[in-house]
């Protein structure tokens, strides 16, 4: 068995009996290219995302079939009474041919702009929830935290009270000052 090491892809070639290819199979647990973990990953500007390669064909099948539409329509409005129209779909699809190249850079143009639209869209939607997420936390904190105030400052004064009654019982004299408030300690 060998392997090729090429960059993205460690693939693991093995011989099948009774013929003289070998046939490339990713490798259990290995950096193999149909990975889930490599589906997203691209080497240079250039290259396609494997998760992408769905989508340029579609958007390319769908603009090819456009351009090829309109040089029909185009070749049945401009052409002659007598002409025969085989010969004007053969010559819409010469025209569209001749087009693919700039389709295929329309195409990457477009699918990548909207790959970069739609992150953008998410980060911000993710970004936003994250804001709002945030500020429902500090609010729940807020009064949770009052609350527990509340509860500790009336344990203080329950428990002040408890010494002053128990004073007042024994016939001595209570001169502890009751508990303060930090809040009006501190004039809010």
């Amino acid at each position: 068995m060998g392997q090729d090491n090429s960059p993205g892809c460690r693939l693991e070639y093995r011989h099948t009996e009774g013929e003289g290819h070998k046939s490339p199979y990713a490798t259990p647990g290995g950096a193999g290219a149909l990975q889930d973990s490599q589906d997203n990953q691209r080497e240079s500007i250039w290259s396609i995302r494997l998760l992408s390669l769905t989508r340029y064909y579609v958007v390319f099948g769908i603009l090819f079939a456009i351009v090829t539409g309109l040089y029909v329509w185009q070749g049945f409005a401009t052409a002659e009474p007598n002409s025969h129209p085989v010969g004007i779909l053969l010559e819409a699809m010469r025209l569209a041919s001749s087009s693919i190249p700039w389709l295929v850079v329309f195409t990457f143009y477009l699918v990548e702009g909207m790959n970069v639209l739609s992150e953008r869209y998410l980060r911000s939607r993710y970004a936003k929830g994250r804001q709002e997420g945030l500020q429902e936390g500090r609010e729940e904190g807020l009064e949770e935290g009052e609350q527990k105030g509340r509860e500790e400052e009336h344990q203080q004064w329950l428990a002040w009270n408890q010494r002053r009654e128990a004073a007042l019982r024994e016939g001595r004299d209570f001169t502890e000052p009751p508990p303060s408030n930090p809040a009006k300690e501190d004039g809010k």
